[in-house]
């Protein structure tokens, strides 16, 4: 009984530590705004997509970064690259991060107002369309949820690079997932348990006191 004890205290604490770890790296550089997981594209009257504000952090202060959409392929996926699966074709300028990381791509900002692909993309290398499943027109591959890219480099896969799923239609960004929220609860409890586990050991090692 002791060693389990001890064995769960010490697998809950390099769980922990490994959980920690990673979800400082992810949440390194992120995407603030859209918020949620997934953005709904918004349409004006005549079907065309209206300008959405992109907001970034953790990225280095003063540098440059840049905002594109990509297809529905993910960046893990062999052969994925952003001169293919991305679009810079309706990029806007780059934004300089600022004292505290944080790149904006505002609507109201003409030289970086980002618009979402609705239908084919500028260089002709993907579609984005409203059909609920991939398909092939005129050439190219629809795809029924396309990506905002956010990173350092437009043209290179890169360690700092952030996606936000989007969607074509109304409806606002949704509330995001309660993954990381279930994790970091599920760590809790096994660090607790990893604790409680080394005390009783630790007590039940602890030698007996002779009386006299």
């Amino acid at each position: 009984m002791p060693a389990v004890a001890f064995l769960v205290a010490t697998c809950g604490m390099l769980f922990a530590t490994t959980f920690l770890a990673a979800t400082t790296a992810a949440a390194s550089t992120q995407i603030t705004e859209p918020s949620g997981s997934t953005y709904h594209v918004e349409l004006d009257a005549s079907g065309r997509a209206l300008p959405v504000t992109v907001v970034a952090s953790g990225f280095r202060p003063g540098s440059q970064v840049f905002l594109e959409e990509c297809d529905g392929r993910s960046p893990s996926e062999p052969n994925w690259t952003p001169t293919l699966d991305c679009d810079n074709g309706n990029a806007p300028a780059p934004a300089i991060a600022d004292e505290h990381g944080t790149a904006t791509f505002s609507k109201d900002d003409r030289n970086r107002t980002f618009v979402p692909i609705v239908g084919a993309s500028p260089s002709n290398l993907f579609s984005c369309s409203a059909t609920r499943s991939a398909t092939t027109v005129n050439g190219l591959t629809t795809y029924p949820t396309c990506q905002f890219r956010v990173s350092s480099n437009n043209v290179q896969a890169t360690d700092d690079q952030v996606f936000r799923t989007v969607v074509i239609g109304s409806g606002g960004s949704d509330s995001g997932s309660k993954a990381p929220l279930i994790a970091g609860v599920v760590v809790v409890l096994l660090v607790i348990g990893g604790v409680v586990g080394t005390v009783l050991w630790l007590r039940r090692r602890r030698p007996a006191t002779v009386r006299r």
